[in-house]
């Protein structure tokens, strides 16, 4: 004969664990809570890695006034940034998804009861950590531009910091940056915004305007080199400074001093 189980003695989560948790529904007699070993075969599973907690009132003769039993599927729970939803096996039970993974979110808080609360999926190319549990943890990767519709990588000459969730920013005059289809890793800071072969920063308040007190700041702009001046630096740089040709030459190439 087997172990005679009190009614409701359904095995619950123990603390600090995440094993499987069960629950009983209604008052049962018991003839109809022998099990054959730990009382799981009696009980109904809250499903594959959701946990449960007593959460209803034990109606069983001589407990405490307060004492709590896993009385229906309101004792079944999952944790924050956890997603629950139907097991693809079959539609009648349910799954946690735990935790949710990377550029999604889950419940916000712990969440009693079956109910079908997937993970979400963040907008367009923005991106979350693993367990992130709200929509505001979805941000856009460094040179991706915040838009109403998600994230959209920059197009030349803009740039956009990461986690900023701010529209892409136009570089200073003068300035681009490098475009790299699906990488904004060249476009994730105004120290991206590069200056072309041919061209120099250029400030106009500067005792010296093609050779500024700090050519490279950042924020200062650029412009084409005039006659009779030139850059010594073939590829683009940050500052990129325009230098009279030796002797009165004249670069007609912008680049080389005849």
């Amino acid at each position: 004969m087997g172990v005679m189980l009190p009614a409701y003695n359904c095995p619950t989560t123990p603390a600090n664990s995440e094993v499987d948790g069960y629950y009983r529904p209604g008052w049962k007699s018991y003839k109809e809570v022998l099990s054959t070993g730990d009382g799981t075969d009696k009980c109904i599973p809250c499903g594959a890695g959701i946990m449960s907690t007593p959460m209803d009132a034990d109606e069983m003769p001589g407990v405490a006034a307060d004492a709590k039993a896993p009385a229906s599927s309101a004792s079944c729970y999952i944790k924050a940034g956890w997603g629950i939803t139907f097991d693809p096996s079959d539609f009648t039970k349910f799954r946690a998804i735990k935790p949710c993974p990377a550029n999604t979110y889950g419940v916000a808080n712990t969440t009693y009861g079956l109910i079908n609360a997937p993970c979400k999926a963040c907008t367009k190319n923005l991106y979350s950590l693993a367990a992130s549990t709200n929509f505001t943890a979805c941000l856009n990767p460094g040179g991706f531009g915040y838009t109403s519709e998600g994230a959209n990588q920059c197009p030349d000459g803009f740039w956009a910091a990461k986690d900023s969730m701010a529209p892409c920013e136009q570089c200073p005059a003068g300035r681009t940056t490098l475009y790299v289809p699906g990488n904004g890793t060249f476009q994730d800071a105004i120290e991206d915004c590069i200056v072309a072969p041919g061209s120099g920063v250029y400030n106009g308040n500067d005792t010296n305007p093609w050779s500024p007190t700090d050519p490279t700041n950042p924020n200062t702009p650029a412009k084409e080199c005039p006659i009779g001046f030139y850059t010594n630096n073939d590829t683009l740089a940050t500052s990129n400074t325009c230098q009279a040709c030796p002797n009165h030459g004249t670069d007609h190439l912008q680049r080389l001093c005849g």
